[in-house]
């Protein structure tokens, strides 16, 4: 059975839960490489580099696969508590032009279309950054991180 299929990677767990609480939250449904038709609810559990070829190839769509990462974290968040702030709707518009860009020829490269998550200490112009204070629970910056842009320039969709 595969693992959960968001990677997140957080300086310690969320209150109350531990690694055999982790444990617990594996994807039920094996996952089998040869299928002819890929399932939505298994491409979260794909590495980076097989997502993006299949986006490439035009196997998956990268709403597709926005779909399942934002599906998934709705299912398993509640017991993570990784994301702070999810951007569901800026998700889905940059798939829908990441989709666009692809079907055009303007492809850009391994990221574009990947689904990605940052973590909330990187500035992200227009969405509520807070670095997890308290203290800036309502920032939000005016200009994204350099790895922020980045990823955006490169076509990679940040969740």
């Amino acid at each position: 059975m595969a693992e959960v299929g968001l990677l997140l990677i957080t300086d310690n767990l969320s209150p109350g839960l531990n690694r055999g609480s982790i444990l617990r939250l594996r994807h039920q449904k094996p996952i089998h490489p040869n299928r002819t038709k890929m399932e939505k609810q298994d491409l979260p559990f794909l590495a980076a580099t097989e997502l993006s070829r299949l986006i490439q190839s035009k196997e998956v769509s990268p709403i597709e696969a926005t779909e399942a990462y934002l599906d998934r974290i709705e299912q398993v968040d509640g017991k993570l508590n990784s994301f702070i702030t999810v951007c569901r709707d800026e998700a889905l518009q940059s798939a829908r032009e990441a989709e666009q860009a692809i079907a055009a020829g303007q492809y850009l490269g391994p990221l574009h279309g990947v689904p990605v998550a940052v973590k909330d200490q990187f500035y992200t112009k227009g969405i509520r950054t807070t670095a997890g204070s308290t203290i800036m629970w309502d920032f939000v910056p005016d200009y994204d991180a350099t790895v922020v842009s980045g990823l955006k320039n490169a076509g990679a969709i940040l969740l």
